[in-house]
């Protein structure tokens, strides 16, 4: 019996840059919290797991895209967590689209036609590239990749990682706060300023592997998607519990840090795996038992695999 495990990174969308008039989505495909899938052939469709609803509906729509029987067993083992502003939706959906085109011996390497079978929106392009490529991703307005670096070190010492609070998600919110977030956003980048010098400041860093001069850039990034949201007047501000986070990340090291555009996590962007654990230590602390956790990932250089 043919049997598949799929395993994909998230993807944290980092801003929108407006590069000679054009808005650009910046983002990095992380390794944690990623998508781990099993699959294998199947009678009947059968989706279980964290987010088996979203993804079998999903996959009706992938299998009448392509007018394939409803058949396929996936079993979702982890899955990124909703709300938090990693992609979780685009990216479940492209494994789904990708393990079922391998159990059904469909053209399985265009991550866009996965994708638009799939049903994701023009939105995610930026989910799509980070599937297919991982690495510091820079997505331009038609969906095209623009500009693409692999972010990946040897030793533990070197590693540039990527601390991640992923908060309890608070009572009332609503379904749909990473879409609306991300709608926000694109209706904010009018107010964009020119963001061309540091986005080149930005991939040149990475290029190098000067940390320092990534977070400067990064952080400038940060302000000119802040600055637009509050000029559209949709801005969120941080409440105090996530101020104390970040004032936590950044004494203990972090570079620069912030909450994800697209959800309620916040991250920190750290040098060193000793380093890392001190703040997540620190941040698990402030954080008490129930109030969510923290995990330290870096870049994806690959994208999903499979197995």
């Amino acid at each position: 019996m043919m049997q598949l495990k799929l395993t994909s990174p998230c993807c944290l969308l980092l801003g929108m840059a407006d590069i000679d008039g054009r808005t650009h989505q910046l983002g990095v495909a992380l390794t944690y919290p990623p998508i781990e899938i099993e699959a294998r052939r199947s009678a009947l469709l059968l989706i279980t797991g964290g987010r088996a609803d979203l993804a079998y509906r999903q996959a009706e729509r992938f299998l009448e895209h392509h007018g394939l029987p409803r058949q396929g067993e996936i079993e979702i083992e982890l899955a990124i967590p909703s709300f938090m502003g990693l992609g979780s939706a685009g990216m479940l959906g492209l494994s789904v689209a990708r393990t079922l085109a391998e159990l059904g011996e469909l053209p399985a390497d265009d991550a866009q036609a996965l994708a638009s079978a799939a049903g994701l929106g023009a939105d995610e392009a930026l989910e799509t590239h980070a599937f297919a490529h991982g690495g510091l991703l820079l997505v331009d307005d038609s969906g095209g990749l623009a500009r693409r670096v692999p972010i990946a070190h040897a030793g533990e010492d070197a590693a540039w990682v990527w601390v991640l609070v992923l908060p309890r998600v608070p009572s009332g919110a609503v379904e749909s706060l990473e879409a609306e977030r991300r709608a926000e956003l694109r209706a904010a980048a009018r107010h964009l300023g020119a963001g061309r010098a540091s986005c080149e400041q930005l991939f040149g860093a990475a290029e190098r592997d000067d940390i320092a001069a990534f977070a400067a850039a990064l952080g400038e990034i940060q302000q000119l998607n802040d600055d637009a949201l509050r000029l559209a007047e949709t801005p969120h501000p941080l409440d105090d519990a996530e101020a104390r986070l970040l004032a936590i990340m950044r004494g203990h090291g972090a570079l620069v840090c912030g909450r994800a555009l697209g959800g309620l996590a916040l991250y920190g962007l750290i040098q060193g795996a000793g380093p890392s654990r001190a703040l997540r230590r620190a941040l698990t602390a402030e954080l008490g038992f129930f109030g969510g956790s923290v995990i330290g990932s870096v870049c994806s250089p690959h994208g999903a695999t499979l197995e």
